[in-house]
């Protein structure tokens, strides 16, 4: 006949696995924070230069010119496009912990309906952490997000 040995874990082999899963995920939590921080900040900048290629194609398609303006807490929103006749026509606010650090070029921004826009602008966003992303328009109408 077979001895019935108990077959199992003891208390302390389970309590050193569980040691180590909690030493393993207190050190990846906070990398966790920083990808997921990184990635709003880029999304933010594509939404940004997708907006403003929007409203280029807009201001091509129906001949009228697209004021598109960058101002924090103006409007209730970080940044906005005004309607031709006056008012707002829409505005987006940048996501919880990113904020604009830098504008080169004061803002209106008019994309004209030739395609082309007032003047060259850099836009830089940050995070929480510090890291940065640019969004550039150039005279010609290219945006580019980098």
């Amino acid at each position: 006949m077979k001895s019935s040995a108990a077959e199992g874990f003891t208390l302390i082999e389970l309590a050193i696995v569980v040691t180590v899963i909690g030493i393993i995920l207190a050190f990846s939590i906070p990398s966790l924070d920083r990808v997921s921080q990184t990635q709003l900040l880029y999304g933010a900048g594509e939404n940004v230069a997708g907006q403003l290629r929007l409203a280029r194609e807009k201001a091509v398609a129906t001949a009228t010119n697209q004021v598109f303006c960058f101002s924090p807490d103006s409007a209730g929103a970080d940044y906005h496009v005004h309607a031709t006749g006056g008012g707002l026509a829409a505005r987006w606010n940048l996501p919880v912990g990113i904020t604009f650090v830098g504008i080169t070029t004061p803002t209106p921004l008019v994309l004209q309906k030739d395609g082309s826009v007032s003047n060259s602008m850099t836009l830089i966003l940050q995070d929480r952490q510090g890291v940065r992303d640019t969004v550039s328009i150039e005279v010609s109408g290219l945006v580019l997000a980098r």
